[in-house]
C-alpha cells in the first residue's frame, strides 16, 4: 500500500505544481492608466478627437465676451388681459408676462402691440419695440442692442404704422382688430 500511496502523492504533488504555476502567471498585473490610452484616443463619444492624431484635450479658454439677451417677440390681448412674449438666452428670459410682472430686474409698466414699457427704480423707462433686444455683458447694465431687428409684421394699438408695411396690409390689420374686439365685447 505503500507504493500506491506514495505513487498517489506524487501524482497529486504532480497535478498542483502546474497549478501554482499557473496562478503565478495568470496574476493581474497592476493597473497602469497607460494601457487604456487607446480607449482614449478612439473614444467615439469625444467630440475633440480626430483622426490621424492622438488625443489632447483642448484647452478651456473662458469666453470674455459673456452676454445674455432677451427679446420682446410679440403681444396678446384676450379675456385676461394684454401679455408680452420675450424670448431670450436663457429660459429665464422665456416668458409670457402681464403689466406689473418682471424680467431681468425690470418691471413691465406698460403693454401695447408694438412696443413694452420697462422701468427700473430711479431710471428712465426703457421702451423696448417688438423684435427689439435687451443685452448686457459680464453682468453689466442692460442696453437695447444696436444690430436688433424691427418687426414687420405687428399691429398696433395706438395707430403707428409697423415698419415695412403697407396702406392695404395697415387697413386690413385694423378691420381685424376691430372685428376681433366687438367678439370680444359681445
Amino acid at each position: 500500500m505503500n507504493r500506491i500511496t506514495l505513487n498517489m502523492a506524487v501524482a497529486f504533488l504532480v497535478s498542483i505544481v502546474p497549478l501554482a504555476a499557473q496562478e503565478t502567471t495568470n496574476a493581474i498585473p497592476a493597473t497602469d492608466f497607460k494601457a487604456f490610452d487607446l480607449v482614449v484616443k478612439r473614444n467615439i463619444f469625444n467630440a475633440s478627437r480626430a483622426l490621424g492624431r492622438d488625443f489632447a484635450p483642448r484647452p478651456r479658454t473662458d469666453r470674455t465676451n459673456r452676454y445674455e439677451t432677451f427679446s420682446l417677440l410679440g403681444a396678446i390681448r384676450y379675456e385676461k388681459g394684454i401679455f408680452a412674449f420675450f424670448g431670450g438666452s436663457s429660459s429665464e428670459y422665456r416668458k409670457t408676462l402681464g403689466p406689473d410682472d418682471s424680467i431681468a430686474g425690470y418691471r413691465i409698466k406698460e403693454i401695447t402691440y408694438d412696443h413694452v414699457s420697462l422701468a427700473v427704480s430711479n431710471e428712465p423707462p426703457v421702451v423696448l419695440r417688438v423684435g427689439a433686444q435687451m443685452r448686457r455683458e459680464e453682468d453689466g447694465p442692460w442696453a437695447i442692442a444696436a444690430h436688433s431687428e424691427t418687426s414687420t409684421t405687428s399691429s398696433t394699438d395706438s395707430g403707428s404704422e409697423p415698419a415695412g408695411s403697407s396702406d392695404a396690409e395697415n387697413e386690413i390689420l385694423k378691420r381685424l382688430m376691430k372685428k376681433r374686439e366687438q367678439e370680444l365685447n359681445k
